[in-house]
């Protein structure tokens, strides 16, 4: 893992980290009982990102990186 405010060396790690900052949403949408769904949405997005990550399938580490970074809060 990267020091803070260092930019990710690797496809790995940058996944890892988007990750990690989509679990930052997910504590705000756990909040709100309407948020459930999104809370869902998010956790399967980084169960399949986890996954490439463990089968080193780099094609959807791409695309899930890609689906990741699209989880904002609005």
């Amino acid at each position: 893992m990267q020091k803070e405010g260092e930019k990710p060396r690797n496809l790995i790690e940058a996944l890892q980290d988007e990750c990690n900052r989509v679990r930052q949403i997910i504590s705000v949408y756990q909040d709100i009982p309407a948020g459930l769904l999104v809370v869902a949405l998010i956790e399967l997005d980084i169960k399949l990102a986890e996954k490439s990550i463990s089968e080193m399938d780099a094609v959807t580490m791409i695309r899930m990186l890609t689906k990741l970074k699209e989880w904002e809060l609005e």
